[in-house]
């Protein structure tokens, strides 16, 4: 979840992304797409246009869509889900306060914080619910995605 100023449009190359996060996010990717591609749209660092900040959201779970090949959007609605991950510069607290602040207020039904150095993925929904694993699969009653905690961090 990285700011981006309104005026500004953003390269799509995210400063400060490492091995682990890279490694993190293809075994995202591979899990979601294997899933639910045919149920959602499952984008990677796409940036998000909200009414106080714009982000850069690192995946984002999206109803399915047309792609308009000739006229590309810079800057999406918010997504259902969020999943981010926490980079050295970030705290796991930082991140879900922000998340709080930000995605919650905006329609995003659920987020998904993936901690590399806990090895650990929490779940969060606007209503304050919690929830915490390291290990086992963990269950988004908001979207139905159901994903192995142990093969995010494979």
């Amino acid at each position: 979840m990285r700011p981006i100023a309104k005026d500004v449009i953003n390269t799509g190359i995210e400063p400060g992304r490492t091995l682990m996060a890279g490694s993190i996010m293809m075994n995202l990717m591979v899990q979601l797409a294997k899933r639910y591609d045919s149920k959602y749209d499952i984008l990677p660092s796409i940036d998000i246009s909200l009414p106080d900040q714009d982000f850069t959201c690192d995946l984002g779970i999206f109803p399915p869509r047309e792609i308009d090949w000739f006229n590309d959007i810079i800057r999406v609605e918010p997504p259902i889900a969020a999943f981010e991950i926490v980079m050295p510069s970030e705290t796991t607290e930082s991140l879900i306060n922000a998340i709080k602040k930000h995605y919650f207020k905006n329609g995003v039904k659920s987020a998904w914080v993936i901690s590399p150095d806990q090895k650990s993925v929490t779940l969060i929904k606007p209503d304050g619910e919690i929830q915490v694993s390291k290990k086992g699969s963990i269950l988004d009653s908001a979207t139905n995605i159901e994903l192995s905690v142990t093969e995010i961090f494979a």
